[in-house]
């Protein structure tokens, strides 16, 4: 994402200004909270139909401090209540009394959020920051906001290096998966960067925003894992998670829990909370502004829009990958050189031994499902009422099955047991999309995905191997209702005021200059 300007000139601070007031002019809530600008390097403003507030960030030793510098009127930016419609039955009730009140949302670490991503010279200086329920493309569920529900993401943990104490009242961040997954593995702390430059010893990662859950972990001395296997639930919301295992529906997920632990306030994705960011967030520990991978969709330093959603950019994703930070496999080989890494449809593959993306990259076809393998195991009825859904099904057949190889090794696939294996499986986030995070389809999703972990457990106990494993399970975003009144919005295509002000939108959030 190019800067609005290259300088920070005051005509730059004054066209930034003017363009976030022109946006403002318009009646944009419920389409946007509002726009968030960022007006020297270390001072920002964000502002909404209800009021602004303008904070400087502040180098305190190895973390940043935040300090609001003025306020006015409503600032819907201080609640940051990771709990905020923690429950089906609030959830559904806040959604009922539409338009939900911009209010009743909670925005947690949004001063760290927002402040992260102009970190990344790629980054516009004006940013549109979502709406909760607005239905964006026209989809039925939604995520990208700042807000608690589509922020929130699903942690859930057991075996080797795990405590075993349930769902515990408390959260984290998705910067905080790479450090936990490293401390489950045993890598030792080194002298890493902070995101302020300052030096924290207490490092897994050469680069770390987080910090490691410690209140998920075994506090033994010594219970580190032989493996450590991370699945992504993509999308999923954690109400829907609960509403399932009460219901039985999902006996995987509920017997990891019973012997693990879980946060059932969630970790809070960085923004924009959308999957390609988060994905390398959660197996890098640092913010997108800091690991290159900003958005889905960007504007690159030369002007190029960059689509990472489309296949043949997707599986370059880690070419955005800053040289300064490192992600969790590049970690562990700098611990463990002969560790056999893996990365299973999934973005963050830098430094893995053996990745899905790296196969394409080469022109080599990874195990790839038929759609005969995806039918046997799907629920009937909703594979059968979706083409996009038998199309997920086959993409997590694939992962899982690639999965599922390399704990037959290394007669398969001629290298020792995975150390780390990172697997994505998207058709939970595609079902929410399509019906809502609570629409049967979106159950359905839930329960073929559950059955696909535990076909994959099978396989680690098959290889002798469960008793030495840590498997995590993360969502890389939450998932929201969506109003489809919301389509009729004033304000639902910013295209025309954009232009008016010579502007375009590109990703939802970044707001560049029209070249001519």
């Amino acid at each position: 994402m190019t800067v609005i300007d290259s300088t920070n000139s005051t005509t730059s601070q004054a066209a930034t200004e003017l363009l976030a007031a022109h946006l403002l002019a318009f009646p944009i809530s419920g389409r946007l909270d509002g726009v968030a600008e960022q007006l020297e390097p270390d001072q920002f403003r964000f502002s909404s139909s209800l009021g602004s507030v303008e904070w400087r960030r502040v180098a305190d030793g190895s973390a940043w401090r935040y300090e609001v510098v003025s306020t006015s009127g409503v600032n819907i930016l201080e609640d940051g209540d990771t709990g905020c419609l923690l429950s089906l039955d609030n959830e559904t009730r806040a959604f009922a009394s539409r338009p939900i009140d911009t209010e009743v949302h909670g925005r947690p670490y949004a001063y760290d959020s927002l402040s992260q991503l102009f970190d990344d010279p790629k980054t516009s200086r004006v940013l549109l920051v979502p709406a909760a329920g607005f239905p964006q493309h026209g989809n039925t569920g939604n995520h990208g906001a700042l807000t608690s529900v589509q922020s929130r993401g699903l942690f859930l943990a057991a075996g080797t290096g795990v405590s075993n104490d349930g769902w515990i009242d408390d959260h984290g961040r998705m910067i905080d998966v790479a450090p936990t997954l490293l401390a489950l593995l045993g890598v030792p702390e080194i002298d890493g960067r902070a995101p302020t430059g300052a030096i924290r010893p207490d490092a897994r990662l050469v680069a770390q925003d987080g910090n490691e859950l410690s209140v998920v972990l075994d506090p033994q001395d010594g219970m580190v894992a032989r493996h450590v296997v991370a699945v992504v639930f993509d999308g999923v919301n954690i109400n829907l998670v609960d509403v399932a295992m009460s219901k039985g529906e999902i006996p995987v997920l509920t017997a990891l829990l019973n012997r693990g632990a879980g946060l059932r306030r969630g970790i809070i994705s960085s923004f924009p909370t959308v999957t390609l960011p988060n994905h390398v967030t959660a197996f890098t520990g640092v913010h997108p502004g800091r690991h290159g991978v900003i958005n889905n969709l960007f504007t690159d330093l030369d002007g190029n829009d960059v689509d990472l959603l489309e296949f043949a950019s997707m599986i370059h994703t880690q070419d955005w990958l800053q040289p300064d930070v490192e992600t969790v496999h590049e970690a562990v080989h700098r611990w463990n050189p002969s560790a056999f890494t893996s990365a299973c449809y999934e973005y963050a593959d830098r430094g893995a031994t053996w990745s899905t993306f790296a196969e394409f990259r080469a022109k080599r076809r990874p195990f790839y499902a038929t759609a005969a393998d995806a039918e046997s195991r799907a629920t009937d009825w909703a594979y059968a009422e979706s083409e996009q859904y038998r199309f997920m099904s086959r993409i997590d057949e694939s992962s899982l099955g690639s999965a599922i190889e390399q704990w037959g090794a290394p007669s398969v696939t001629g290298h020792d047991l995975p150390t780390l294996q990172l697997v994505n499986l998207g058709l939970t986030d595609d079902a929410g999309h399509q019906v809502g995070p609570h629409g049967a389809m979106a159950r359905a999703a839930l329960r073929d995905t559950d059955a696909r972990l535990g076909r994959l457990i099978e396989a680690i106990a098959a290889a002798g191997a469960l008793d030495d494993t840590a498997i995590v399970v993360i969502s890389d975003h939450g998932m929201e209702q969506c109003d489809p009144e919301l389509l009729n919005h004033p304000c639902a295509d910013l295209s025309p005021l954009l232009s008016e002000a010579g502007y375009r939108e590109v990703g939802d959030v970044f707001v560049h200059r029209v070249t001519r």
